[in-house]
């Protein structure tokens, strides 16, 4: 019998080639389905709820309230929340700090470290920070039980192996055993903490002139003072110094920090945005400076944000629109076509505006924008992007929502800092939606950023498997 053998059989030279055609064919099936997988892998976001309106609130006081009003999230890389907001039907009650899965402090509860008659906490503050470790920092309001309107002003660790809280700053320290802040609210605030435990905040000192009162403070210490003369390594020139509170600052696991502040400069180029890294300070951005690969000079920065690593990226407002740029060479301005690879909005839709943003150790990059779908100023949604390409639409049905609703225009309540990108591709973030019933609830959402890679992996994979069968 002639024929060829195989791998120890016979077979005929017909049978061997109808396996030759099938498998060229069943290999380009193959390939068919593979594409198709990555490529519509590309924008499937499904949603997680860590939080909703309307929950019962673990932890709370008594037993049985519910969320009410939640405020930008924080989240780290173990998937631990830390968040404050309002409680339901609680009157002076009603304030709560969330850690981990249950509700760590509440308003009313005995306050630690407080001096004189100060000694209930009141009202959380929204900027704090979490690190790898779970440990928190946060400002709390600390009222008199005898006169509820007022108050002192405190910054704390919050320890997640013992849940005790211990306070790092204070408007109302008598033997001045912490670093100095007024009791204001709004000169207040930006509070970092490190991976070795260290922090940092922006303070208003008490009881100095008010020409030089705010300060970024790093472990307790003065790090940079208004008034004070800007680094000489910023080039901005001999006798200029920083002028006004400092703003918008960021902090990463090892304490480098971002800002941005004004200057005696001049008015049209007073403005900086200062990068200090390992106690160097570099210039990220200058008002009336047009930044690389940018159309039309700064006018002013928005929002600074750290990866743990220290990598930057700032977002903020140009002569003409708006612009993102971060350390990794992404740049990006308002006005352009949308990368929109799911189809989630009409062809030519344009973004508006950019209102969030966070970066991770990878360079990936996250942010929230505002959208004209269809490149129509009348059809506005809002959306979230990843590294220049639409995940999530407002007005487009999302797998997960409760009740299998809709984001909302508004979805992003104080959209600065609304954001957490963690090193392993999670992302957290507050929104509000659409219920069953034409409600709208507000809520904290997670959801793992798509990888249209896995498909395209395979099809490498594929690919060094034929080759090497071809060359047998």
């Amino acid at each position: 019998m002639s024929g060829l053998h195989t791998q120890g059989r016979i077979v005929s030279p017909g049978r061997l080639a109808r396996r030759q055609w099938r498998r060229p064919l069943a290999c380009i099936v193959l390939m068919s389905v593979l594409v198709g997988f990555a490529s519509a892998a590309v924008g499937e976001v499904t949603l997680t709820p860590l939080m909703v309106e309307g929950e019962v609130a673990p932890g709370a006081a008594p037993p049985g309230e519910s969320f009410r009003i939640i405020e930008r999230p924080n989240y780290n890389d173990a998937g631990v929340l830390f968040v404050n907001g309002n409680l339901t039907g609680n009157g002076n009650a009603d304030h709560f700090l969330f850690h981990g899965s249950a509700v760590a402090a509440q308003e009313g509860q005995d306050a630690p470290g407080v001096f004189g008659t100060y000694n209930t906490f009141d009202e959380f503050q929204t900027r704090r920070q979490i690190n790898a470790s779970g440990d928190g920092v946060f400002f709390a309001g600390i009222q008199q039980d005898t006169d509820i309107g007022s108050e002192a002003t405190m910054l704390y660790r919050y320890n997640a192996v013992t849940g005790a809280v211990t306070p790092l700053a204070s408007s109302d320290d008598p033997v001045g055993s912490m670093p100095p802040i007024s009791n204001s609210s709004t000169s207040n605030g930006y509070a970092g903490i490190f991976s070795d435990g260290g922090f940092g905040l922006v303070g208003d000192i008490g009881g100095v002139s008010t020409s030089s009162d705010s300060a970024i403070f790093k472990n307790g210490i003065i790090a940079a003072r208004e008034d004070d003369p800007v680094p000489p390594e910023l080039g901005l020139g001999a006798g200029i110094k920083w002028d006004t509170n400092f703003s918008h600052v960021s902090w990463s696991a090892s304490g480098d920090y971002a800002f941005y502040q004004d200057t005696n400069l001049s008015s049209s180029e007073d403005k900086v945005c200062v990068l200090v890294r390992a106690g160097t300070a570099m210039l990220l951005a200058q008002e009336g400076h047009t930044l690389p690969g940018g159309t039309s000079p700064v006018d002013k920065v928005f929002e600074t944000t750290l990866a743990d690593d220290g990598t930057w990226a700032i977002r903020g407002e140009l002569d003409s629109g708006e612009f993102l740029a971060t350390e990794t060479g992404f740049y990006m301005e308002s006005g352009g076509v949308i990368e929109d690879p799911a189809g989630l909005l009409d062809a030519g839709s344009i973004l508006e505006s950019i209102t969030a943003i966070d970066i991770n150790n990878n360079g990936d990059l996250i942010y929230a924008g505002v959208i004209h779908n269809g490149g129509t100023p009348t059809d506005i949604r809002e959306g979230i992007f990843f590294n220049g390409e639409l995940l999530l639409s407002t007005a487009v049905p999302v797998d997960g929502l409760p009740y299998g609703g809709t984001m909302v225009t508004n979805v992003f309540h104080d959209a600065a800092e609304a954001f957490d990108l963690t090193n392993f591709g999670e992302v957290v973030f507050q929104g509000s939606f659409l219920d069953g019933t034409g409600s709208v609830l507000d809520g904290v959402f997670r959801f793992a950023i798509p990888e249209p890679a896995t498909g395209l992996m395979l099809l490498v994979g594929l690919g060094l498997v034929l080759g090497r069968r071809r060359g047998a």
